[in-house]
């Protein structure tokens, strides 16, 4: 009841893909401990064969999963790569000026850090936010936090406020993503009520 969609699926990763996305030109975030993100803020767009693969998975999930009527169109504002070398993370984090996000991991191993997403308010949600009871399980019911672990190929999807972070790579491969933003255009509402986006 009035949870927070999260879409993960699996999906290929081609060799050429793989190979387009090192080739980008990177930046160093050195202060944060961030990994290095593209200088293009349009990967989707440089790289149409992934494109096509992200929005393969998006369509279904916001027209199929989320049901929002096709006359919301999905698209495109900004995509860009992150490479992250042992040590790097993500802290936590959402996104904004879109409607929906993702990441599609092109390089990752069992040691390069899981995907986490957390309840921005850190209250528990299945009991006054007063309490905090001792639990025997995590589960999706009773989480205030939900972690996963990267393959080649995961793709998740999810609202861009659900915030989010990415644990640091243990390992010393590089890890490279391929994160988005995707807007809904159409019109909202109706008469005196309208919004057209």
């Amino acid at each position: 009841m009035f949870s927070t969609p999260l879409y993960l699926a699996q999906d290929i990763i081609t060799p050429e893909i793989l190979q387009q996305v090192k080739d980008l030109n990177y930046i160093d975030d050195i202060k944060q401990y961030n990994g290095a993100c593209t200088e293009s803020q349009t990967v989707l767009e440089d790289i149409p064969e992934l494109r096509a693969i992200v929005e393969k998975h998006l369509n279904f999930f916001v027209h199929g999963e989320l049901s929002v009527d096709m006359q919301h169109r999905l698209r495109h504002t900004c995509s860009w790569a992150t490479r992250h070398l042992n040590g790097d993370s993500a802290h936590n984090h959402s996104h904004a000026h879109s409607v929906y996000s993702g990441v599609i991991y092109i390089q990752c191993n069992d040691n390069s850090g899981r995907l986490s997403f957390h309840n921005d308010t850190n209250h528990p949600t299945y009991i006054s936010p007063v309490f905090m009871p001792k639990l025997n399980e995590m589960t999706v019911l009773n989480s205030s936090e939900w972690t996963i672990q990267p393959k080649n190929g995961l793709i998740a999807l999810f609202p861009s406020t659900c915030v989010h972070s990415v644990e640091s790579n243990k390992s010393h491969e590089h890890r490279y993503s391929v994160a988005f933003n995707y807007w809904l255009d159409g019109s909202y509402g109706d008469f005196t009520n309208l919004l057209t986006l």
